[in-house]
């Protein structure tokens, strides 16, 4: 007569081997990330003598990913969360890097030149339906440091300036959902445009800072108010 424990045993083992099957046999696709710099395509129609377009735009980005479903609070809660570039600069693990050890990519470069440096490969991915497109900035919070951790650099020839962007992962949604069947070579596309990134002004009055994702730089008598640009996901089938 098997024991209890034995039985218990048995079953979970059998589990295992069930849930290894179908994560070995489920459809599977691939997806690859590139980014790309539309600011120098912009129509440019609502510029004005107080918008300046950054020659230095340097971000440091810990890793990208898709996600199928999230809930009201914006956390994962669907199938799948498959990463679809990590940096070089986390050795190849995505949890145990620390945010001290990323270093900047240069979004003011022309698209072959940010994909050069961000050299993203094609990864494997459940297939699946994702509705969504996360930049990890990073993962490690220390309140202490915090101060002293700077993420983002932007500027002209005539200044530069770097501060700390506090959200640690921002989360842009698909046109439509980005449909991955089995066998599927998808391309993300990130498109990114600051001509309007920097507003510049003499009154501090009309430079909002309510929002985390915005930046004051102060120079004389001179106000400049940074945002960071938006990131546009588009996907496309490369096979």
């Amino acid at each position: 007569m098997i024991s209890k424990k034995i039985s218990v045993a048995l079953i979970s083992a059998l589990f295992l081997v069930a849930l290894t099957a179908c994560s070995l046999f489920s459809p599977k696709g691939s997806a690859v990330v590139s980014f790309e710099n539309s600011s120098d395509r912009s129509s440019r129609t609502d510029i004005t003598e107080t918008h300046l377009t950054p020659t230095i735009f340097d971000v440091k980005i810990a890793a990208v990913y898709l996600s199928d479903e999230l809930d009201e609070g914006g956390t994962n809660v669907g199938e799948a969360t498959p990463m679809i570039y990590l940096s070089p600069d986390c050795d190849g693990d995505i949890e145990g890097y620390q945010k001290t050890d990323l270093t900047y990519f240069h979004f003011a470069a022309d698209q072959a030149s940010v994909n050069e440096q961000i050299n993203a490969h094609a990864e494997e991915i459940p297939a699946l339906t994702y509705n969504y497109v996360r930049i990890e900035f990073y993962k490690t919070y220390d309140a202490e440091t915090e101060p002293e951790y700077l993420n983002v650099k932007w500027g002209t020839a005539a200044f530069t300036h770097e501060f700390f962007y506090p959200t640690s992962t921002i989360t842009v949604e698909f046109d439509e959902p980005l449909v991955v069947e089995g066998g599927d070579a998808v391309r993300v596309t990130l498109e990114y445009d600051f001509t309007n990134a920097i507003t510049k002004n003499r009154s501090s009055d009309l430079i909002t800072d309510d929002e985390r994702n915005e930046d004051l730089y102060i120079d004389g008598s001179y106000y400049y108010h940074f945002v960071m640009p938006t990131f546009h996901p588009v996907a496309e089938l490369i096979n």
